[in-house]
């Protein structure tokens, strides 16, 4: 009779689990990518990517915790637009709250089958390597289980358009006109001259960048650059205090063009 009073319960116990599945932890989940390189990203900008966490076990599974670890600049972030794919639009984290919408939840219940979408977004807080680790933890038994995914990406200096840098370099040549820091080499009325031809050069060579003539606009811009190095021939058509960050400048919308 005892035997089979235990047999009883026992198999009371079976039909139990097979009625309420229990959730299970970190092995019956998979991230995708396992690891992610941003690779390089100019600072000021960011750059994005979706981890998808799909269920694989044989019930359901319970997430815990995603966080960043390690993430020591700052500049990795779960942005807060998770979403549910591929099963019932119906669940709810545990406080009963849509997960549509809404940062990772504390808990998230998601059966076989189903999965959810993270977008992480690295923006270099500046130049270099970053790293840091994203841990997707559940805590439902003890001892904790998780997976970690290594995050890097490299920040590089902002590229600004040649036609920007062009417009910063026009602007600099009349302000340092207007305060006096760049004027017309030589003596008397000549000055005068060969200030402007300079200022028809680059107005030329600004011209040229619009209308996407670069190998032009790279002639243009050498030759102006060789009036303002102090050597001879060519002589220089300017001088003043600004000509050395005027001719950084030329150089800088040279390779901003990619001038030979």
């Amino acid at each position: 009779m005892k035997r089979k009073i235990l047999t009883l319960v026992g198999l009371l116990f079976a039909l139990m689990l097979l009625s309420y599945p229990l959730p299970v932890l970190a092995e019956g989940m998979e991230p995708n990518p396992l690891s992610w390189d941003f690779g390089d990203v100019e600072v000021g900008s960011s750059s994005t990517t979706i981890l998808t966490l799909t269920s694989t076990g044989m019930t359901p599974v319970v997430i815990d915790s995603v966080v960043l670890e390690n993430n020591a600049t700052g500049s990795f972030a779960v942005l807060n637009d998770a979403r549910l794919v591929n099963c019932d639009p119906r669940l709810v984290n545990s406080d009963g709250e849509p997960v549509f919408g809404v940062p990772p939840p504390s808990v998230t219940l998601f059966p076989l089958g189903c999965s959810l979408e993270f977008v992480l977004e690295f923006t270099p807080s500046g130049l270099g390597l970053h790293t840091a680790d994203l841990r997707i933890r559940s805590t439902a038994h003890d001892p904790y289980d998780y997976f970690l995914v290594p995050l890097q990406g490299v920040g590089i200096p902002e590229v600004l358009d040649p036609g920007e840098l062009m417009t910063n370099l026009m602007r600099f040549f009349n302000v340092s006109v207007a305060d006096g820091a760049l004027i017309g080499h030589g003596p008397g009325h000549s000055a005068d001259h060969r200030l402007k031809a300079f200022g028809n050069m680059l107005k030329a060579s600004s011209d040229l960048i619009e209308a996407g003539a670069y190998d032009l606009a790279c002639t243009q811009l050498r030759d102006a650059l060789n009036r303002t190095d102090g050597a001879h021939p060519p002589p220089d058509l300017v001088a003043g205090a600004a000509g050395e960050e005027l001719a950084d400048m030329i150089v800088a919308v040279m390779d901003g063009l990619g001038c030979p």
